[in-house]
């Protein structure tokens, strides 16, 4: 559990590395050898666990979060989300 969390952080690490070094095309491969092309960085995040809310505040401020799942309530700022599941 605790090295799904790691890897699903090292993922979302790298992406928003990569989107900040350059506005094109971004592939991220992950420990499973699957690989995720994006034409661009993501503009809009929806995400479905508490925890990865944390981590995306964290990471870029919360700023490209446009949903999360209902029980995400921390950072403050994140109960103005709009809501999804649960």
């Amino acid at each position: 559990m605790i090295l799904r969390h790691f890897l699903a952080l090292s993922f979302i690490a790298a992406i928003f590395a990569s989107a900040q070094a350059c506005a094109k095309a971004l592939t991220v491969t992950d420990d499973t050898s699957a690989t995720v092309t994006l034409a661009a960085p993501a503009k809009h995040i929806v995400n479905f666990a508490p925890h990865v809310t944390e981590l995306l505040f964290a990471a870029v401020g919360g700023a490209r979060v446009v949903g999360a799942v209902n029980y995400s309530d921390y950072p403050p700022q994140a109960k103005s989300i709009s809501g999804v599941g649960g």
